[in-house]
């Protein structure tokens, strides 16, 4: 291949790059991953059969995780691959994890949001230049330091958690809790645990801080919403002429069920889901093909007004009703 552009991307013996002619055109507007093939004594090639760069580097990094002969370290003399955390870059070992476990997951945009605010950490480091203690080149080893961990709270706290459009705008904002930033360590030590117990273990070190425990980082209760608050709470989610369904329905749910606000979101009638049906007094919080987690209370008691709206005729009868029957019906 041409040597005109630089790599994209480079991992192991792996690069990302374009492939192109003699006079520096492309061939084909897709990326490939090239390494060096010592038995043919020449360069391959793969497609990956897309031009966008994220999808292109995830390929590389799953072919470079298929083949067994890449690895961070070596041993000079046996040649077997070691667990060396002083040699496997933390990016890797996020975008292994990733791979392996997170994408996985039901979570799994919770995941990649947590991680993303750690890379955007090392972007921050990398960016100050020889004042960054971090970056980019941030080893296993050095994230696995109360140093790094100290260094990241006191960056995470100063940046506000941001909700944005489909068109990329910020539209609401708000100052990062202590309790949102523990989080985001707790998924950065399952990734460093993740590297340690890897078959064959590719880092030797694990984290030698923990999370901050619940009652230091979450603000204590001192007041409770009563019956008048709900009551304006619900006039206002089901006046007429305003789309604040989704908010009625998240009421009308969180009172019937007495669930924690993540668990009501994530309420779904869907009959793949097996998490309702008509007529059940339940609903499950814990969905169809879900590992059950450490929590013991997954089901929860649902009154008819609770479930009122499922079915989809209901639904259906309801959207059609005028505003004033809407109301009167309670969605």
């Amino acid at each position: 291949m041409s040597r005109r552009s630089p790599p994209v991307y480079r991992r192991g013996k792996y690069w990302l790059a374009h492939d192109e002619r003699a006079d520096g055109t492309r061939r084909t507007p897709n990326l490939y991953v090239w390494w060096y093939d010592s038995t043919t004594r020449r360069e391959r090639s793969s497609s990956t059969g897309t031009v966008d760069e994220a999808a292109a580097i995830l390929a590389l990094d799953k072919l470079y995780l298929a083949d067994n002969g890449e690895a961070p370290a070596f041993c000079h003399a046996c040649g077997q691959s070691l667990a060396q955390a002083q040699t496997y870059l933390l990016t890797d070992a996020i975008a292994d994890y990733k791979i392996e476990w997170g994408d996985t997951r039901v979570s799994a945009d919770t995941i990649a949001g947590r991680l993303a605010h750690v890379v955007g950490f090392l972007d921050a480091e990398q960016s100050l230049g020889a004042e960054g203690r971090f970056g980019h080149a941030t080893s296993c080893a050095a994230a696995c330091s109360s140093v790094f961990v100290h260094a990241f709270r006191a960056w995470s706290r100063l940046q506000p958690v941001e909700w944005r459009n489909g068109e990329g705008e910020v539209t609401v904002s708000r100052t990062r809790s202590p309790a949102a930033t523990e989080a985001l360590i707790a998924q950065l030590i399952a990734v460093l645990n993740h590297a340690a117990n890897a078959e064959p273990p590719r880092s030797d070190k694990r984290p030698i801080y923990t999370p901050l425990p619940a009652r230091q980082v979450q603000r204590q209760r001192r007041t409770r919403i009563g019956v008048e608050e709900l009551a304006k709470m619900f006039t206002y989610a089901a006046e007429p002429d305003r789309q604040r369904g989704s908010l009625h329905a998240f009421l009308v749910a969180s009172v019937c069920t007495i669930a924690r606000p993540g668990a009501v979101v994530d309420i779904s009638v869907a009959p793949d889901r097996e998490q309702w049906w008509p007529g059940a007094p339940t609903i499950d919080l814990n969905p169809q093909g879900r590992t059950q987690n450490k929590s013991i209370a997954r089901f929860y008691p649902c009154c008819r007004c609770s479930t009122a709206g499922c079915t989809p005729n209901t639904r259906r009868t309801w959207r059609s009703s005028p505003p004033s029957v809407q109301v009167a019906a309670g969605w």
